[in-house]
Parts: structure tokens; sequence; C-alpha cells
């Protein structure tokens, strides 16, 4: 509403005599407008600098994981991505702290039951992709990018330790979901916090049930890992070669559910491999308790975590779709392959 302002004035007539007082009225109301039309704008940019900033912050997010080169099975860079604080969990197998412990866990894949693992396909799904925002004048709250990964990974089993001594191959869906930061719009400083690993529940038995196993598995673990390389474990248990693979051979093979962290042959295949390379990982493959050097007992009792405490369920039915989409087997989201002895990658 503009502002009124009267003006009185008298104007002659003919007879000479002076006319009633005139009253004119008008209204100053451009500079107003202008003022109202400014301070509009203004407040429609204000309005729109948190969802510009978020905008520059994902872009910062995408390429600071794309400039990094981030590869999960290349371990040797580990230490350019992940700090000690840093973390892994894959629901089955437990929680792996440190650019180390890391390294420890994923080169099992290379170890010496395998002939191969690589990555056949991957897609990308991002989730959420934010700076921390610790500081920045949008909030308060402290976040992270966070972005969901599904590749299909082959794996070969080496005739020399599979069940069948023919050797197996598998074609499988596994998801990663990255929690990381970068520290400035150009995407520098990436940085990853944690790490959720997924492999299928029904995949994970087909490898260390009907996969890993026979004569030699047994050997490797009782001979060439608990009493060359374990002889402290080895004696504790009170061993010598026959009573060691009888009680490795009466062990329950892997549960339904996959579980590589309980009393059973696949707790100790899987730790048997860190345990040839790091002693400290010798008390993991005792058939009694032993604390390892953090206090913790492995292979004795499952932590019981679900995929689902990990990932959400539009998270895991982004990875199933992927599996499906690739023709996978919609329950265990893997395919059998024909095994390849030339196609070795250690």
């Amino acid at each position: 509403m503009g502002i009124l302002l009267s003006r009185t004035s008298y104007e002659s007539i003919p007879d000479g005599g002076t006319s009633a007082p005139a009253t004119t009225t008008f209204c100053k109301c451009t500079s107003r407008k202008l003022a109202i039309v400014a301070t509009v704008s203004v407040v429609t940019v204000i309005a729109f600098v948190p969802f510009i900033i978020n905008l520059l912050w994902m872009r910062a997010c995408v390429v600071g994981l794309k400039d990094s080169g981030f590869y999960f099975l290349d371990t040797k860079n580990y230490h350019l991505w992940y700090n000690d604080d840093s973390v892994m969990q894959l629901a089955q197998s437990g929680f792996f702290k440190g650019p180390q412990q890391m390294t420890e866990y994923v080169n099992f894949l290379t170890s010496t039951f395998f002939e191969s693992y690589e990555k056949v396909e991957s897609q990308g799904v991002p989730i959420s992709l934010k700076k921390d925002q610790l500081g920045v004048p949008i909030s308060l709250k402290k976040d992270q990018c966070e972005i969901l990964v599904a590749v299909q990974n082959r794996v070969q089993v080496k005739p020399k330790y599979s069940v069948s001594g023919d050797g197996m191959c598998l074609i499988t869906t596994v998801g990663f979901k990255l929690y990381y930061t970068v520290s400035n719009l150009k995407g520098d400083g990436f940085l990853i916090k944690r790490t959720n690993v997924f492999f299928p529940d029904k995949f994970l038995p087909m490898l260390f049930n009907d996969g890993i196993g026979g004569e030699n598995t047994t050997d490797y673990i009782c001979n060439d890992v608990l009493k060359d390389n374990c002889p402290t474990v080895y004696k504790d248990n009170g061993l010598d070669e026959e009573k060691c693979k009888s009680m490795y051979d009466s062990l329950p093979p892997t549960d339904a559910y996959g579980y590589l962290d309980d009393y059973t042959k696949g707790c100790r295949i899987l730790h048997s491999a860190f345990a040839e390379i790091n002693k400290e990982h010798c008390p993991h493959i005792s058939f009694t308790p032993i604390p390892d050097y953090t206090g913790t007992l492995w292979c004795q009792k499952s932590g019981g975590v679900k995929s689902e405490d990990l990932f959400t369920p539009f998270e895991i039915g982004k990875i199933k779709d992927f599996a499906i989409k690739s023709g996978f087997d919609p329950v265990t989201l893997t395919s059998t392959c024909t095994y390849d002895p030339d196609r070795a990658s250690n």
C-alpha cells in the first residue's frame, strides 16, 4: 500500500472570487514496489542457496570417488582410501578395522583355494550424495557421501581344494555400500569411513560347503597352517595329525545363512588363509576357545548379524534386481559357469 499525500490549492474563478479549496491526492508507490521486488528476489535466492550447495557437494562426491581410482579388489591401495578408523563389515563374517585387517579379509579371494576371482560387471546406484556438513552454513548435521555398488564377480575354486576334485566356477552378485567424505567442492580428500559388504546368503554355503573342501583342504588347514604356522595353538589343542583331521572333519558345515564366524568348517577355511600369512589369526582356527591378540574369540559362536542390519530393504532390493536382470537365480543370486584353468588371476 502506497503513502498518500495531500496538497491543498485555491483556484481563481472568472468573477474574481475564489473557489473552494481543491485537494489533490497522489501515491508515491514506485520506490516501495521496487523495494518489495528486490526483497522477494533476495529471499528467493537465499531459499535456493542450500539446494545449490547440495548440488555442488553431490558433484564433489561423485568427482571424489571417480578421481580416487577406488577399486574394491585393489587392496594394495587401501591405505590411500581408508585410515585406521575405517571399518568394513560383512554380516556373515564379521567386522574389520583399518586397512591391514581389511586387506587380509579381501585377499582371501586370492588365497590358495582359488584359481581366480574377478569382477565381471558392475552397476553404481547413488543413494545419498552429501558433504560432511559440519561447519557449512546450511545445518550443523554431520553427513557423508553414500554410494551403493552392485557387481558380478566370477570365482573359480582350484580342483586341488574342491569337494569334487574337478574345480568349481560360480558367478555371483556382490554389493558394497561406501560411506565416505570429501574435503572440498573439488572432491579432494576422499576418505572411506565405512564399507558394508553384501554376499548372497545362499551363495556362501555353495562356496564353502559344495565348493571348497575335500582331503587336500583338510590337510592344508591341519598341516600347512595349524601344525607348521600355528604350533602354539596346535599344541594347546593337544593335536596330532590324526586328531586334527578328525576334529576338523567332524565340524558342522556352513549353515543355511552362510555364517562364517561360528563353529564350522567354513570359518576355519576363511581364517586359515589369514593365519598362513599372519600368526595373529592362529587362535581363530583353534577348536578350543582361545582369545586372539585383541581378546576376541572367532569361529566359536556367530554374532548373528543379518544383511538387513547393514542394508535397507531398498538397497537389498536394488542388489537383487541387478542380479535378476543379469539372469541369475532369483534365490541364490548366483549362476554356475564353466571352470576354465586358463583363467587364472593369482
